[in-house]
């Protein structure tokens, strides 16, 4: 909204003073606020709802994970790219995560460590189907393609927090 009040307000300026600086600044705003509004709408297309499979707290002496197994029709992912896990119970902005492909067709597999605010927030909440959306994916592959020419599998060695 305040982005919107200051559009208007250099295209008030402009009406009145008509000045070469005060046009370039008006089409250099419109412009990001175009690339802002699409890529809006490119993250609202982007975002799938999944069905919770298996939730399961994993812990240990020092930490505790959750194990999630989500169902998410039509989700393509390529090793080493990541996507932001939606939970509203924990927060509202999602968080990255690397995804891990399923055992199951159309399944992804995460490994959450209970670290902060987010992830200690999904430990504490209560889920529903379609609560949990995974936005993405990003990222490029590291894989080169002249890799995979030669190595019939490749092994990731990850870390976080």
């Amino acid at each position: 909204l305040g982005y919107a009040l200051g559009v208007f307000h250099v295209a008030g300026q402009f009406v009145h003073a008509r000045a070469g600086r005060l046009i370039l600044l008006a089409i250099i705003n419109l412009l990001a606020l175009l690339a802002w509004l699409a890529q809006r709408l490119l993250i609202l297309t982007s975002v799938k709802k999944t069905k919770i499979e298996r939730a399961e707290v994993l812990s240990d002496a020092s930490s505790m994970h959750i194990a999630l197994t989500l169902r998410c029709p039509g989700f393509a992912f390529a090793p080493g790219q990541w996507a932001r896990l939606h939970v509203p119970a924990a927060g509202k902005v999602g968080h990255p995560f690397t995804l891990m492909r399923g055992a199951e067709p159309d399944t992804v597999e995460l490994l959450v460590k209970s670290e902060g605010d987010f992830t200690t927030g999904m430990m504490r909440s209560q889920w529903k189907d379609g609560d949990i959306k995974l936005e993405g994916p990003y990222g490029s592959p590291p894989v080169l393609p002249a890799l995979n020419s030669w190595a019939g599998a490749v092994i990731f060695v990850i870390g976080g927090v």
